[in-house]
């Protein structure tokens, strides 16, 4: 979940109930987008936003810069494990049409982490900026993603960061 501006977007996630006798399950998430307003401390009605992401991912990071979304790496049905690694949406600034964020197209190339991980943390920064003074988006530790169900895979040290824009 994070906050842009007045609105409170709640991406992906997790809906399945924990098995009790194996937590580290690697089960897939949902592609839903909600969003609701947050003003004052209240927050109203949730609504389905009509642009899913394009994986259902679950156990991710997410960053937010100048407008833009991005859902990164976590858990999610592809063929191939990392095909599917980074997605982006932009705010919808109008919401003229009851969609708060636009569609989601994927990233690729030099675009993307290739971290294969899942449980990480991720967080974007204006320190450390290319010289075009864009943000730097890290993805810090995770656990390896071996595209099985099961135990979780070994835990990273690694810090993936952005070369672009």
């Amino acid at each position: 979940m994070v906050v842009f501006g007045a609105i409170i977007y709640y991406i992906n996630g997790d809906p399945k109930v924990p098995n009790p006798p194996n937590p580290n399950t690697q089960g897939v998430g949902d592609q839903d987008v909600y969003y609701s307003s947050a003003v004052r401390g209240v927050i109203g009605a949730w609504t389905l936003n009509g642009n899913l992401t394009i994986h259902d991912r679950a156990k991710g990071v997410l960053f937010t810069a100048y407008g833009q979304f991005i859902a990164a790496e976590g858990v999610y049905n592809a063929s191939v494990v990392g095909s599917g690694e980074m997605e982006t949406s932009s705010v919808n600034a109008q919401n003229t049409t009851n969609v708060a964020l636009n569609s989601w197209t994927g990233l690729t190339g030099s675009q993307v982490a290739s971290a294969n991980v899942y449980n990480a943390a991720g967080f974007t920064s204006p320190l450390f900026a290319p010289t075009t003074n864009g943000p730097r988006f890290l993805i810090l530790g995770g656990q390896a993603l071996t595209g099985s169900a099961g135990a979780g895979g070994a835990l990273r040290s690694t810090v993936y960061y952005n070369t672009a824009p």
